[in-house]
């Protein structure tokens, strides 16, 4: 197993998000019912389908977790999952996920599956890497082309999970620079949010909140940029949260953000002067940020680090983790997977 894959499978800090922030955000969609449709970045422990699977969230044959829609990187990572996992997920595919979104002639099988009542974007590198000096990251790309879709294919209410890594150094200067852009206009066009910002964090721009509170102003900007992503489709964001997994017990430290949103339909308003004639107010379907301010201030930015907080939630979870991770099934093994290089050889 890959490091990384051990970590995921063992790690509680991790478990933790899954249970309290993934869960909730995951009811909030479904209520009383069953998570349906579900994509997810794969990892070969499956640790949040196997939960999900548990809490009757997800349903399993016996052979695959219904719904299921999973993306790994290779052939490779591929044939090493189908010979190791114990119940698959109902269509996984190879590539890269931004990819096999935004390109034209996309994976029929990942197109017949949209919409999504929940999309995983649990990347293990950053948003928008600091060597990277395109004027939009392939994940960008990938988020924009995912909402599109959302709203085509007719979803009215689904969550959105993304990770990135967000210690300093990690985001390219030109994206940080957008980011502050966007918290300015938000300042500019949304007096309570402006309220929240200078009252709490005493600022009264996104370079002055960058420079002071760093770790509050990456959370606070990508919720921005979500929003503003969301909005563009006519979707609003209803509830957002974010939790910050610090690893710390080796250098260098690493930050990993997890943020969680739940994305809302809303009908286009008709337009009732000239003015607004087809100038729908986006902005308006960006005001719940100002709530999310509010509430990491008030509570401050949940944060999670190895050095200190994984005994206690390792006594937590240790009993669950331990089932979760050795959990079996008979399955009847996939056909294995061809790469169009195979198949017009």
């Amino acid at each position: 197993m890959h490091p990384s894959d051990h970590l995921m499978e063992t790690c509680p800090l991790k478990h933790h998000i899954r249970r309290e922030l993934w869960l909730r955000y995951i009811k909030l969609v479904v209520g009383d019912g069953k998570l349906t449709k579900y994509l997810t970045l794969y990892s070969p422990p499956m640790m949040d389908i196997k939960l999900f699977a548990k809490q009757k969230l997800v349903e399993h044959d016996g052979e695959k977790y219904k719904g299921v829609v999973a993306v790994t990187y290779d052939d490779e990572a591929y044939d090493k999952a189908i010979s190791t996992i114990p119940c698959r997920p109902e269509v996984l595919l190879v590539g890269d996920i931004n990819t096999l979104i935004t390109r034209a002639s996309s994976d029929k099988q990942l197109q017949e599956k949209f919409p999504f009542q929940v999309i995983n974007l649990d990347y293990t590198n950053s948003l928008f890497s600091e060597h990277n000096s395109a004027p939009l990251s392939d994940p960008l790309r990938a988020l924009d082309e995912l909402a599109r879709r959302q709203k085509a294919t007719g979803q009215e209410r689904y969550a959105l999970f993304i990770t990135t890594r967000a210690e300093e150094g990690q985001f390219a200067p030109h994206f940080l620079e957008d980011l502050k852009n966007r918290v300015d206009d938000n300042i500019k066009k949304n007096a309570r949010f402006a309220d929240v910002v200078h009252s709490i964090y005493k600022a009264n721009k996104g370079s002055e909140l960058l420079k002071s509170r760093y770790k509050e102003f990456v959370p606070i900007g990508l919720v921005k940029m979500v929003s503003n992503v969301l909005a563009s489709y006519r979707f609003q964001v209803s509830h957002s949260d974010a939790v910050l997994l610090v690893r710390d017990s080796k250098r260098p430290t690493r930050w990993l953000l997890h943020l969680a949103f739940i994305a809302q339909a809303v009908p286009l308003e008709r337009a009732h002067t000239l003015r607004d004639y087809g100038r729908p107010a986006a902005e308006q379907l960006e005001q719940t940020i100002a709530c999310f301010v509010e509430a990491i201030s008030t509570k401050g930015l949940l944060e999670l680090k190895e050095t200190t907080d994984t005994k206690t939630l390792n006594h937590k979870y240790v009993a669950e983790v331990k089932e979760l991770a050795g959990q079996t099934f008979e399955i009847v093994p996939p056909e294995p997977y061809k790469s169009e290089r195979d198949e017009n050889a």
